[in-house]
Order: structure tokens, then C-alpha cells, then sequence
């Protein structure tokens, strides 16, 4: 068990079911209205639901688990990411992950914030996460009803989670959950012209378009402050698997040779160092930074 899980008054807790203050009682935390007892096994937080999300199965999250450490589509965009993170002001305090997985970004959250949550919905992403990261709070539970009280948080982070889960309530979520000039770190999925096989199998609702996705985020009170794209330059390429998607076309995009791989992975590392502080209109990978709005 880690630390994380042995100071539970570090944050505002509440209850996932009747959103009663939670009273913290050093490895457990008791609803101080319906009574229910929420506990800390192995230094996670169970709010566990006792159900898989539906847009999102146990066997994806585990086959993506298996790209986040080798495929080239990650290197640059954490880059990318990070570009981003730099605009939001920051006094160091509090940061929130919803959607972690592996917890491949936590680590730069950590370097920039004193205090981080992670929270998702499967605990083996968790688990991942802890090895990476030890020193912060996980939760197992449902993005869409943090079991925290609100303006706790200078950002939250959402990276390709809004494309699997109901937009309103997610980012009304992230809203509460930010201070009132809070920021909102995301990425979704880019262009409909590249829907395939392979969004269906991932559980996506869309790909967006960047004015889909302001109309989604003014929509639930935020205000759309930076936007870009990622992998413009591969675009072409992407595109072209999508169209001929059949036997070899989605293999070779998942898990392409590796000195393929290491092509394509220079080609985003150099996209990424010539334009992360700029808008590229298109690619395959939408980045936006959103402000709460007042």
C-alpha cells in the first residue's frame, strides 16, 4: 500500500451515490449521509461501479496498453502535450487526470504540481499507473462522477477520453471540478473522413471536427482558448490505410515494422518541434487547451 492511500484528508471527498460528504477515516472513507464505506486496497481507491464502461472494453484498454511503451504514434504527441500543459498558469498546486490509463502522462503532471489524482475506470491502467508514479492519489472509478468536491483542481487532463463517454456529463464533470479560471487539457480523435473499422473497434462516438468539438465544450461552460492537430504530416498516409482498410492495412498502422516505425515516428517528432506552439489545420489527432469559462 502507498502513502496516497493513508492521508485521505488531502482532498474534499464525496459520495459517488447521494454526493454527501465522504468522512475520512485513514484507509476508509464513510459516507457521512447513506452510510456507504468506500476502502483502500493496494494503494487505490475502489469507487468501482462493479460494471465495465461500455465505450470502452477491458480487452482495448489492454491491447493499448501493450502500443503506449513502443509505438511511434506516442513519443511526439506526449511532446506535443506537454507544449500545451506549459501555456496553463500555474502556482504548482492540484492536477487531475480523468481517463489515465497506463499513466504515461501522470509522471509530467507530477513534476509540474505538488498534488495529482488519476483516476479510471480499470484497475490493472491503475496499477500501471502507481509503478510510474507512487507518490498520488488513484481512484478505480467513473470519470463521469468523480467521487470528489468541486473547485479542487488549477487543470484537469482528458487524453481520448471524451470521444468514448456522454460529452455533456463528462465535461460538466471536469467543469466542477476545476477552480473558476480552471483549465482543461484533452485530445480526441480527428477527422471524420478517417472513421473506420478501427474507431468501431475502439469504442469511439466520432471523430471530431474542431468546431464540433468548441460547440461540445461551450456547450457544457468552457471556452475554447488554444486548439491544434497532431500528425498533419502523416495524414495522407492515414488516410490512405483507412481507405484500404482490409487484411494488412490496420495490422501495419497498429503495429508496423520497426524500422517503419522509427520513420514514422521521426516524421512526428519533427512536426511536433517545428509547430507544437502552432494551429495546424488538420490531422489525425485534435489538442485542445480550454479555460472554464465564468
Amino acid at each position: 500500500m502507498t502513502d496516497a492511500c493513508l492521508e485521505p484528508a488531502d482532498w474534499d471527498w464525496v459520495c459517488s451515490g447521494c454526493a454527501a460528504p465522504l468522512l475520512a477515516e485513514r484507509t476508509a472513507l464513510r459516507c457521512a449521509s447513506c452510510g456507504v464505506v468506500r476502502s483502500c486496497r493496494e494503494g487505490i481507491w475502489d469507487f468501482s461501479p462493479g460494471t465495465a464502461p461500455s465505450g470502452f472494453s477491458p480487452a482495448r484498454r489492454e491491447h493499448l496498453a501493450g502500443l503506449e511503451t513502443d509505438h511511434f504514434w506516442f513519443p511526439a504527441r506526449q511532446r506535443l502535450l506537454e507544449a500545451q500543459l506549459e501555456q496553463v498558469p500555474t502556482t504548482g498546486g492540484a492536477a487531475i487526470e480523468l481517463g489515465c490509463g497506463g499513466g504515461g502522462f501522470l509522471p509530467v503532471l507530477a513534476a509540474r504540481y505538488r498534488r495529482v489524482v488519476a483516476i479510471d475506470a480499470y484497475r490493472a491502467s491503475l496499477t500501471r499507473a502507481q509503478s510510474l508514479v507512487p507518490a498520488i492519489t488513484l481512484i478505480e472509478g467513473d470519470v463521469c462522477r468523480v467521487p470528489l468536491g468541486g473547485d479542487q483542481f488549477e487543470v484537469a487532463v482528458a487524453l481520448d477520453v471524451l470521444e468514448h463517454v456522454a460529452p455533456v456529463a463528462f465535461l460538466a464533470e471536469a467543469r466542477r471540478l476545476v477552480r473558476r479560471d480552471g483549465w482543461l487539457l484533452l485530445s480526441v480523435p480527428a477527422s471524420p473522413a478517417l472513421w473506420s473499422g478501427l474507431d468501431e473497434v475502439a469504442g469511439h462516438r466520432c471523430r471530431y471536427r474542431r468546431r464540433a468539438l468548441e460547440r461540445e465544450l461551450a456547450e457544457s461552460g468552457w471556452r475554447l482558448a488554444h486548439w491544434t492537430h497532431y500528425q498533419a504530416l502523416l495524414y495522407p498516409a492515414v488516410w490512405l490505410s483507412r481507405r484500404l482498410e482490409g487484411r494488412r492495412a490496420a495490422p501495419l498502422e497498429r503495429h508496423p515494422p520497426r524500422a517503419l516505425g522509427r520513420v514514422l515516428g521521426a516524421v512526428n517528432a519533427l512536426e511536433v518541434a517545428l509547430f507544437a506552439r502552432r494551429r495546424l489545420p488538420f490531422g489525425t489527432s485534435l489538442v485542445a487547451l480550454a479555460q472554464r469559462a465564468s
